[in-house]
């Protein structure tokens, strides 16, 4: 671990993105033996030194800001989705923190496509409306330069991003979960990852509220009043503890979801079969049974 600064993160939640990374770092951030940053996504990693300043954190010494109000926290951790994705975030961890622990969380490549989709379109991001429209744009968008946040189906080819990280640390210092671990017992998913994080894994974190779910809004103006800056929610801030003001929140926005229209299995069945090869060398890599995403 880099000594230059006090706190770096001992453990790291890599991706993937629409996967249930959100929800993850809220329900971790429970546990009174972990430390996690009120700003998820730093994406230091990802852009160390390109100066990109709407995607991350810029330097180490920023990044290193992070994590100052640590005290007697054991686990200190961060999560940024893209890591997974990025071609250079491996290394750079690899470099920086040599001894952290990875978590990633998978999600059938096809769902986790239209999630993110959908919850562009529901932001107003995504000019493309028609989710299969948007798949067969994808090739052009990343041949100029998009946004990741665009290669919907691209960035659910997980094999390469996995074994990424497998060539460059030990197995034992990564996690790979499904979000279908999640969606079935949540609880026990992150006791497991407490056990790995060497923490009490005995405590019982709220896992009733859900967190980062694509949706439309009820109400729009509450949308905006959690969305965007405000002189009321600086002086919230200000007042009210940094976990309790998370979970207050998450419940105003779970409140105000509306799910989307369902994925049409035809498109799911069609647009899996281009996963296939995929699916089939990610089942091998990381010893689990992915039958059920073809």
């Amino acid at each position: 671990m880099n000594k230059q600064i006090k706190n770096l993160p001992n453990f790291i939640i890599i991706g993937a993105p629409k996967c249930g990374t959100t929800a993850i770092f809220n329900y971790l951030n429970q546990h009174p033996q972990i430390y996690m940053p009120s700003c998820k996504e730093p994406h230091f990693f990802s852009f160390e030194g390109e100066n990109k300043p709407h995607w991350g954190i810029p330097n180490l010494e920023a990044y290193g800001t992070l994590f100052e109000g640590v005290t007697d926290e054991i686990a200190i951790g961060e999560a940024s989705t893209w890591y997974l994705y990025s071609k250079t975030a491996a290394e750079r961890i690899q470099y920086h923190l040599p001894e952290a622990k990875l978590i990633a969380i998978l999600r059938n490549p096809v769902e986790r496509a239209y999630s993110s989709w959908a919850f562009r379109v529901q932001c107003g991001w995504e000019s493309i409306t028609n989710f299969e429209q948007a798949l067969q744009a994808e090739q052009s968008r990343i041949c100029d330069n998009g946004e990741w946040d665009f290669h919907y189906l691209q960035s659910g080819f997980y094999y390469t991003q996995i074994k990424r990280y497998f060539d460059l640390f030990p197995r034992e210092q990564i996690k790979i979960y499904l979000h279908e671990d999640l969606k079935a017992d949540p609880v026990g998913l992150l006791q497991d990852i407490f056990q790995f994080l060497n923490i009490d894994s005995n405590f019982v974190p709220d896992v009733s509220v859900q967190h980062n779910i694509t949706s439309s809004p009820r109400n729009n103006y509450l949308k905006l009043f959690l969305a965007r800056k405000s002189r009321l929610k600086s002086i919230v801030k200000s007042i009210i503890p940094n976990k309790l003001r998370q979970n207050v929140v998450a419940q105003l926005r779970q409140y105000n979801r509306v799910n989307p229209s369902p994925l049409l299995p035809d498109i799911q069945q069609r647009f899996s079969q281009v996963c296939k090869e995929d699916i089939l060398k990610l089942e091998n890599l990381i010893e689990r049974d992915l039958s059920n995403w073809l």
